[in-house]
C-alpha cells in the first residue's frame, strides 16, 4: 500500500536543489510524493497544514503561527536571462544597457517574490514590461523565442536554454 506525501510550493522549487529532497523521500519504495504549486492553491499555508492537506510546504514568506515550525530551506539567486541568440548579448553589460530592453515579468501574490519586484522595482524604475505570467515555463519559453530579458530563478536547468548575466 502507498502512502502520499504532499508537497506545496512556489513552480521554481523544482529545480535541482529539491531533486535532492524528493531522492531522499524516495528512500520509502511505498512512498507517491504529489506535488501542488502553492500559488495556484486555494487555501492559504496555515489552512493547507492545519487542515492536513499537505505534508510540506515550501513558501517564500516565513509561517508565523503556534501551530507550525518554519525554517529557511534555501536561499533563491534571481538571475538577468536571454535567448543564447539575443541580438544585442554583448552590449548588455551595463544597468543602462539592460533598461532599454523589454521585460517579462512573474505575475504572483507570494509576498517574497514581491520583495524580488520591489527591489527590481529600485534598480530598473522604467522597466518595460513586455510579457507577463504567472507561469515560470511560460516566461522560459517566450525568453527563448524573442528579445524578450528577464529575471528568474538561478537553476541548471535554466542554463540549458538562456544565457545568464
Amino acid at each position: 500500500m502507498s502512502k502520499r506525501f504532499v508537497i506545496y510550493s512556489p513552480q521554481f522549487f523544482l529545480s535541482p536543489c529539491s531533486a535532492t529532497l524528493i531522492s531522499a523521500l524516495y528512500g520509502d519504495p511505498n512512498l507517491q510524493v504529489e506535488h501542488h504549486d502553492l500559488q495556484l492553491a486555494s487555501e492559504s499555508a496555515e489552512s493547507l497544514l492545519a487542515y492536513r492537506k499537505a505534508d510540506l510546504i515550501f513558501s517564500l514568506s516565513p509561517l508565523a503561527t503556534p501551530s507550525t515550525v518554519c525554517l529557511p530551506f534555501a536561499e533563491i539567486e534571481m538571475v538577468l536571462v536571454c535567448r543564447q541568440n539575443h541580438p544585442r548579448i554583448a552590449d548588455l553589460t551595463s544597468a543602462k544597457a539592460v533598461a532599454r530592453e523589454r521585460f517579462t515579468d512573474y505575475l504572483t501574490k507570494e509576498a517574497g517574490m514581491q520583495a524580488v519586484d520591489y527591489r527590481l522595482e529600485k534598480l530598473f524604475p522604467e522597466r518595460n514590461i513586455a510579457f507577463s505570467s504567472d507561469s515560470h515555463i511560460a516566461i522560459l519559453n517566450i525568453i527563448s523565442q524573442t528579445d524578450f530579458i528577464g529575471f528568474i530563478p538561478k537553476s541548471r536547468q535554466a542554463r540549458r536554454y538562456l544565457t545568464t548575466g
